[in-house]
């Protein structure tokens, strides 16, 4: 498959693996711009959820087990690191929670 998209082109294609237990198959993905990706994939069940890094695609056969790619929904990439909240109230809760030691009370 790499001598067929040795240019990276703008197709996005992907080829399979065999169909596993689970329904799910292997795969591997060539994205445009030479980014590559591997993974399952498993047929979108009407009516379920969704996973949380899943994406929909559409897949139509070109030849030789190599699929072309279309996108329907693709989630949001996030950065890493934990979330950035900015208020105030946050802040102010945090540094009273995890900064230095406190005086405790007597009850």
């Amino acid at each position: 498959m790499a001598d067929d998209h040795e240019d990276c082109g703008g197709k996005d294609v992907m080829t399979l693996g065999p169909i596993l237990e689970d329904g799910a198959r292997p795969y591997v993905r060539h994205r445009p711009g030479c980014g590559i990706e591997t993974g399952f994939a498993k047929p979108a069940v009407d009516g379920q959820p969704v996973g949380l890094s899943d994406s929909v695609i559409q897949l139509d056969h070109e030849s030789n087990g190599i699929y072309n790619v279309k996108t329907l929904y693709e989630r949001p990439r996030t950065t890493d690191g934990p979330p950035q909240v900015s208020t105030e109230a946050f802040r102010s809760g945090w540094d009273r929670i995890f900064s230095t030691k406190q005086t405790v009370g007597q009850a």
